[in-house]
């Protein structure tokens, strides 16, 4: 995925389920994002809920990756 795709992403519709990712969750991930061949991979862990009636699933919270995280090109620990 494309730098100027990674930060336009709002919605994401598929199989008439919605996911919605709140902007703060979208900042975060802008800053671990590889845009170069040398980023190393990052993770966190994503904090949200389905609402079965609606058929949408929310992306409220996420962490960042912590300091201990062994972080290479194409794996993390």
């Amino acid at each position: 995925m494309t730098a100027d795709l990674m930060l336009n992403i709002k919605f994401i519709k598929n199989n008439n389920i919605d996911v919605i990712i709140a902007d703060e969750v979208l900042d975060i991930w802008r800053k671990y994002q590889q845009v170069d061949i040398k980023d190393n991979e990052a993770c966190g862990i994503l904090i949200g809920g389905y609402n079965e009636k609606q058929n949408k699933i929310f992306i409220d919270l996420c962490t960042e990756p912590q300091k201990a995280d062994l972080r290479k090109r194409t794996f993390l620990l």
